[in-house]
């Protein structure tokens, strides 16, 4: 097979791959009238009987919060939700990966928005700065590199071509950026398993969170079961 036509099969492939994604837009705005929107760092909303989360760390730090709603697209785990909201451990991120919900990290869910108001961040994980968040429709969000392939061996040849990497990259940028659907974008190589990505947190200058050095957190919804993943650079 010639090289034009290994270029355009597996381009082709990859094409089929593309998923759509709601990017955040964090900030750069007026915030909404109604706070029971989705939020970066902080006004999150809880029934007013609910004690914050906490670990043995003490309180988590209120890291997003997505009205579903609010979601262009929104992927098939989410569809049950009104709202759901990401914790993170104050002071570590997890070091056994993946790591379910509840093991340094904590994804809340409600069914319905009924009673439920913002409430106070406890100050010792009022860490991050607030921001409201808009979010805007990408069509079609790329895959990385690894996880364009995966298990696929039809392309192989396509993938041993010496200038393979960076033909797939002129064509593929992939969201480096907060977003709910799409691919995950790492940073490092994938992370090996059958996971659904649902979402990544991407580190954000505007509410002062990194995670590690510049890094990004995905999380995953497999069996039932929350999970998250993180690298950085």
């Amino acid at each position: 097979m010639f090289k034009q036509d290994l270029i355009r099969n597996a381009f082709a492939s990859v094409d089929r791959a593309l998923r759509a994604a709601s990017v955040a837009e964090i900030g750069g705005f007026r915030p909404p009238v109604d706070s029971l929107t989705s939020w970066f760092g902080g006004h999150f909303s809880m029934r007013r009987d609910e004690p914050w989360p906490s670990n043995e760390h003490g309180p988590l730090i209120p890291l997003l919060q997505v009205l579903v709603t609010d979601l262009p697209d929104v992927p098939p785990p989410l569809r049950p939700f009104a709202l759901i909201q990401v914790f993170i451990d104050n002071s570590e991120l997890p070091l056994d990966l993946p790591a379910s919900s509840g093991s340094g990290w904590l994804l809340k869910t409600y069914d319905t928005l009924q009673g439920l108001a913002p409430q106070p961040c406890p100050p010792s994980a009022n860490l991050l700065r607030p921001f409201p968040v808009q979010w805007r429709l990408s069509p079609a969000d790329a895959p990385s590199w690894d996880d364009a392939w995966g298990h696929d061996r039809s392309h192989d040849a396509f993938v041993e071509l010496e200038d393979a990497i960076d033909l797939f990259h002129d064509r593929y940028k992939g969201l480096h950026r907060t977003k709910v659907g799409g691919w995950p974008s790492w940073i490092q190589s994938s992370f090996p398993g059958g996971r659904d990505f649902v979402m990544q947190i991407t580190s954000e200058e505007k509410p002062r969170w990194m995670a590690g050095d510049n890094g990004n957190l995905y999380i995953f919804h497999e069996d039932g079961q929350w999970r998250l993943v993180w690298d950085c650079y």
